[in-house]
């Protein structure tokens, strides 16, 4: 009957020990999952910036290529010749004033006053604006 209770003993000390590596490993994974975890937050966010910088990059060569368009264009009408008005222009600075005209001889231009959509209403007839 001795090696009955040498087994129940040997059982009651590899018990504990058995627990004792079943909870570490479940601590082990905890932590290997917390890492997983915090492994697929930094991820997201560095898949979060690369879009980013992809967008920005996009951008930016959309911009230059808006730019490059309008300095071609521009260029394009820096070569063209000028127009009768421009050429009328260039002439009258080009040929100034005699210097019997001051400028304070010159009778000044009228400017016709800018017609809004306040003042067009404002203008409506009398019997218009008593109908509403």
């Amino acid at each position: 009957m001795r090696p009955l209770t040498n087994r129940l003993l040997s059982v009651r000390r590899s018990l504990p020990l058995f627990l004792a590596i079943v909870v570490c490993l479940a601590i082990w994974q905890l932590w290997l999952t917390w890492r997983l975890m915090e492994q697929d937050r930094s991820l997201a966010a560095q898949q979060s910036r690369d879009r980013l910088e992809q967008i920005a990059d996009l951008a930016v060569a959309q911009l230059a290529g808006m730019l490059g368009e309008w300095d071609l264009r521009l260029r394009e009408l820096d070569a063209l010749p000028p127009s009768g008005r421009c050429q009328s222009q260039a002439s009258a600075q080009r040929h100034p004033d005699p210097p019997d005209q001051s400028i304070s001889n010159r009778v000044p231009r009228q400017i016709p006053p800018v017609r809004t959509r306040a003042s067009c209403t404002r203008s409506a007839p009398a019997s218009a604006r008593g109908r509403r």
